[in-house]
């Protein structure tokens, strides 16, 4: 008798590629009543900053930094607390 075949579904935020950085920053631009919220960060390995994952709602672009980074240095990063 053959073996059943079964499939895992996997959360999309498991299964969401992450980027492997050594360092993040939020920075800001626009004007103070529309002020547009991006992520600077430096990958693991290379020499140069990439800027992505931007929002006009800065909880939006915490939240990028909880679920689309890991941080490949010994500290522990979690952004939660920051809001």
């Amino acid at each position: 008798m053959e073996k059943a075949k079964t499939a895992t579904i996997i959360p999309f935020e498991e299964a969401a590629y992450k980027e492997h950085v050594v360092e993040a920053e939020i920075v800001v631009h626009g004007s103070q009543e529309k002020p547009y919220y991006e992520i600077k960060y430096r990958k693991a390995g290379e020499a140069d900053y990439s800027i992505g994952y931007s929002s006009y709602n800065l909880d939006i672009v915490f939240e990028f930094l909880d679920k689309y980074f890991v941080f490949d240095n010994k500290e522990k990063n979690n952004f939660s607390d920051r809001r």
